[in-house]
């Protein structure tokens, strides 16, 4: 279970006391209360896989006060993307006692408005997100909405490891041959947004025709 191993990292390198971002599977009371308790601070997305806080987060936003406002404008790989942040005290709030020793303080909602610059198509995205720092605070405001951003990072390269290379179809016994291939992939990843490789599906693609054009790509990065 992912939830259980994520404990057994925090564990391991002794991670409880730093500022974590975690995603909506983590949302629970054991892991957010061990990070509290130790001194730590977390920034988590609320989902429907928690029914009753994802409620009550939506009527916050709906009918709650903010207490600050964000807002970033990023265009670039052919499309416009406005990220709004509105931030709420929610100490307040008559939270499951499950939730007590977990110190929330805060919700940070973003709204994510993305314009393909080719077809002019637009979506539209809502994310609820909960932590124990003080919210009210303009520079934590600025760190949360900072930390939501390199989040998305993150997720960007798991969606390229999962659909682009594969990697959950790839089924290894030996745990040193999962490490050395997932190693692989890091070091595939990086050697790409190295050289700015816009599509790597093509790319990989292009590399599996043609071995010689797979080394001159190794060779222009310096690996050969």
């Amino acid at each position: 279970s992912e939830i259980t191993e994520v404990r057994t990292l925090l564990d391991e390198y002794a991670l409880w006391n730093r500022k974590i971002t975690l995603d909506a599977l983590h949302l629970n009371p054991l892991t957010t209360s061990g990070i509290h308790q130790k001194g730590g601070s977390y920034l988590i997305q609320v989902k429907e896989n928690q029914p009753e806080l994802f409620r009550i987060m939506g009527e916050t936003a709906l009918m709650g006060q903010a207490c600050g406002w964000m807002e970033s404008v990023d265009k670039g790989h052919g499309r416009l993307e406005i990220r709004k942040a509105s931030f709420f005290s929610i100490t307040h709030s008559c939270l499951d006692s499950r939730w007590e020793s977990s110190g929330i303080q805060g919700l940070m909602v973003v709204e994510r408005v993305t314009e393909k610059l080719k077809t002019g198509a637009i979506s539209m995205e809502t994310s609820f997100y909960l932590t124990n720092r003080n919210i009210d605070l303009f520079e934590e405001q600025k760190t949360l909405f900072q930390a939501v951003r390199n989040h998305w990072g993150v997720e960007s390269d798991h969606w390229i490891r999962d659909v682009t290379f594969q990697e959950d179809r790839v089924w290894v016994s030996c745990p040193n041959r999962a490490q050395i291939l997932g190693l692989l992939r890091t070091l595939a990843l990086y050697l790409f947004r190295t050289r700015k490789v816009k599509n790597m599906q093509q790319t990989l693609e292009s590399f599996a025709d043609s071995p010689g054009l797979f080394k001159k790509f190794l060779t222009q990065v310096n690996f050969l």
